[in-house]
């Protein structure tokens, strides 16, 4: 579960490391976020000479959180920390390459085939 004023993990090759939600996206009532869904962050902490700088913002989709995930089959998810991926404005990724667990809820929902380079959760 994301809110406002959570900070996340980048997990792709922009360059992006560290980026703070501050927007929810879905709705003027919508506060909370959860694993598959966009927000628009500030971005935090970067890697030298890339495309993103810090203070910019930015919209991600959310892979993973902290908060445990009941699936339908009765397994619970939960990730060490909360992980996102930079997207444009329609939402079709900047990066080509995650480094890290996607979840298939991520996949399922977004049917995109970045998702699909790291099938191990």
């Amino acid at each position: 579960m994301i809110s406002a004023s959570t900070l996340l993990s980048v997990v792709d090759n922009t360059g992006v490391l560290l980026a703070r939600c501050f927007k929810v996206l879905g709705g003027h009532k919508k506060q909370i976020a959860n694993s598959g869904e966009p927000v628009i962050v500030a971005i935090k902490k970067t890697r030298p000479r890339r495309r993103f700088k810090k203070g910019e913002v930015a919209k991600v989709i959310i892979l993973s959180t902290k908060v445990a995930l009941r699936r339908k089959s009765g397994f619970i998810v939960k990730s060490n920390k909360n992980t996102a991926i930079m997207v444009n404005d329609n939402l079709s990724p900047i990066a080509n390459r995650v480094s890290g667990a996607v979840p298939h809820e991520v996949r399922r929902e977004h049917n995109r085939g970045f998702l699909l380079v790291k099938r191990n959760y």
